[in-house]
């Protein structure tokens, strides 16, 4: 018996690391004939609104969701572009909620996640946390890292 992916999740936070494990599984796509589930998470604007401490009814948190919401819709449209251009199928998906475990729960619908790692360690770590760690830890599907320094 073979691994072969057919539904790829590539998680995605626009940048350039994450265009480099995105390149990365266009390479798996085309090898195995799988779709990229192109996936970006966009936290709870209420949650960071009131990290902010700004009110959840006020103007501007409404304001400041429906800004996050258009960012993301235009980057991953972009993003969806660059790799069907590559001569792959991709299938956007905007998610909202804690990132990590938004993509943990969209990895029960994938053969392969693949993300990118800024290849952190230490404290700097233990300060900012892993989203691609608690990925690896609490994922459905076989996890492939991409760290940032990778060739």
């Amino acid at each position: 018996m073979s691994f072969q992916p057919r539904r790829i999740l590539v998680a995605t936070d626009f940048s350039d690391f994450s265009r480099k494990a995105a390149d990365l599984a266009v390479d798996l796509a085309r090898t195995y004939h799988a779709t990229i589930e192109l996936t970006h998470v966009i936290p709870f604007a209420r949650g960071v609104a009131a990290a902010l401490s700004l009110h959840d009814t006020r103007p501007e948190v409404f304001a400041f969701e429906r800004s996050m919401r258009r960012h993301a819709l235009t980057a991953l449209a972009t993003e969806e572009t660059r790799l069907r251009e590559l001569g792959v199928e991709v299938k956007p998906h905007l998610l909202e909620g804690p990132t990590h475990a938004a993509l943990i729960a969209a990895s029960r619908e994938a053969d392969l996640v693949v993300i990118a790692t800024h290849g952190r360690g230490g404290i700097s770590r233990l300060a900012l946390g892993s989203v691609a760690e608690s990925v690896v830890r609490g994922s459905y599907a076989p996890v492939l890292t991409v760290r940032a320094d990778a060739r």
